[in-house]
């Protein structure tokens, strides 16, 4: 399968690009799974998901849409051919 990915911000920084495209095994996989496999393709997020609670860090840390579609849910699909986004919460005051 294969899935477009988009990065804003930090990620975008942290990776050197901002689009680029990621092949996986079989016709779906998990966000979890999905950020895993991310990690191996960008280490520096390897190293912020290291050893941290995958509910947490999709709740707190990042967030991710699926087709334009936010999701937090670790177990939610990823299909061949979807368009997956990825940036950083934002805070201000």
């Amino acid at each position: 399968m294969q899935v477009h990915v988009k990065l804003y911000g930090p990620f975008s920084s942290m990776s050197g690009r901002d689009e680029f495209e990621i092949q996986a095994d079989g016709d779906i996989i998990c966000v979890e799974d999905f950020i895993s496999l991310l990690g191996k393709k960008l280490p520096q997020l390897r190293r912020s998901i290291k050893d941290v609670d995958m509910d947490q860090f999709l709740k707190q840390r990042i967030l991710l849409a699926i087709n334009g579609m936010l999701c937090s849910d670790k177990l939610q699909f990823i299909h061949d051919g979807d368009h997956v986004k990825i940036l950083s919460p934002v805070a201000g005051g």
